[in-house]
């Protein structure tokens, strides 16, 4: 039983960080998008 517990932390602990790097990536990504996007758009 031991090891089916540790293998299903390890998988939650697995998702939480997959979770967490989609909610810090996701929204850096477009911003980056809008500023590159607002940078060509509009003349200097």
């Amino acid at each position: 039983m031991m090891v089916v517990l540790v293998v299903v932390l390890m998988v939650v602990v697995v998702a939480v960080m997959f979770l967490v790097v989609v909610v810090v990536v996701v929204p850096v990504v477009v911003i980056v998008l809008v500023v590159v996007n607002l940078m060509i758009t509009t003349p200097m």
